[in-house]
């Protein structure tokens, strides 16, 4: 199992190794905008990888072009329909991404 921790609400959530931080999203009910269902398709599901980059599986083409029309996206954003996690990891959920 890895944790996931979403800020700045600081929810700490357990997922299995392989699943996705949208799959923690939508089991835990995190207030993470997810238009698309995680076709990488809207980007309204994006991150800030704060900590773990390490331990989320590496950024696709289509998930850099999908970026390319976020806002706030930082060096370290990422979509969490496209991040399987393998290990612990903190992001931030960006104002522009939360679900109000």
């Amino acid at each position: 199992m890895s944790k996931v921790t979403f800020l700045p609400d600081n929810f700490e959530v357990e997922v299995a190794d392989g699943q996705s931080i949208l799959d923690a999203v939508e089991y835990y009910d995190i207030p993470l905008r997810h238009k698309c269902g995680g076709s990488c398709n809207c980007g309204t599901c994006h991150v800030i990888v704060e900590e773990g980059a390490e331990f989320i599986s590496r950024m696709g083409e289509e998930e850099e072009d999908t970026l390319d029309h976020s806002l706030e996206v930082t060096n370290e954003s990422r979509l969490a329909c496209q991040c399987q996690i393998h290990g612990d990891v903190v992001v931030t959920i960006p104002e522009t991404s939360r679900e109000v």
